[in-house]
């Protein structure tokens, strides 16, 4: 007959459980950070903002009725965003085109000020303020997904990897070389500015689990260190009783 140890208790299988639980937690968190990490140098490259230069998707973004119509209404003031994807925007420019996006992300590289034309106006209609208007190219740190926006005027200065948030107005699909050469396609966007985003709360609920799983593992270490003391007590008073 096997003698019962501390080691295969059930009270040792618990801890190993628990321990299991804290290992998978944190590596899961270690996980999405180096994915972020990933994505931002991956995407260093990006950070060229794309020039305006056609109407047409996929191709360089030129100076167009259409993107003149979107300054004005950025200008003016852009209605509430949709619930668009960027994989939507990819896929269906055509009928997205004008659809208006929230998007929120770091931008990449440089802002660069941006030389808007004259737009067509109706006789009496007051041109968009374009004299502060730049270009930028914002990625989302999660999922690596890029776009690339006219705005109007800048915003507000972002600390090292903050994120801004702002609405922008779908406008095409432009492709741009990168900085090695790369012909890369993103969404291009048009937006009067943008606003810092404000930082998630941080949720408690895993610090109260990681406390949790650390309180149940020092338990049952003590509980089974204990047990075992009183077992291995009582054996050898049936021993020696005998």
């Amino acid at each position: 007959m096997r003698r019962t140890t501390y080691i295969n208790s059930p009270e040792f299988a618990r801890i190993r459980a628990h321990v299991l639980v804290t290992v998978t937690a944190w590596g899961a968190l270690m996980l999405v950070a180096l994915k972020v990490q990933f994505n931002m140098t991956a995407w260093a490259d990006d950070a060229s903002p794309v020039t305006i230069a056609s109407e047409h998707d996929r191709t360089p973004a030129v100076q167009s009725e259409f993107y003149g119509e979107l300054l004005k209404r950025a200008s003016a003031g852009l209605p509430a965003p949709e619930k668009l994807g960027y994989g939507d925007m990819m896929d269906r420019p055509a009928e997205l085109r004008g659809k208006v996006v929230r998007w929120e992300g770091v931008i990449l590289g440089e802002v660069r000020r941006l030389a808007v034309e004259p737009v067509p106006l109706a006789p009496g209609e007051a041109p968009p303020e374009v004299s502060k208007s730049c270009e930028a190219t914002v990625m989302d740190p999660v999922s690596g997904k890029t776009v690339a926006v006219t705005f109007l005027e800048p915003g507000p200065q972002p600390a090292a990897h903050g994120r801004i948030v702002f609405d922008g107005a779908f406008w095409k699909i432009a492709t741009y070389p990168n900085q090695r050469g790369d012909v890369k396609a993103a969404p291009y966007l048009v937006a009067k500015t943008w606003t810092l985003s404000q930082p998630a709360k941080a949720s408690p609920v895993l610090p109260i689990l990681m406390g949790l799983t650390g309180g149940l593992a020092i338990a049952s270490i003590v509980i089974g260190a204990g047990a075992s003391r009183r077992k291995d007590a009582c054996k050898s008073s049936s021993d020696s009783a005998k």
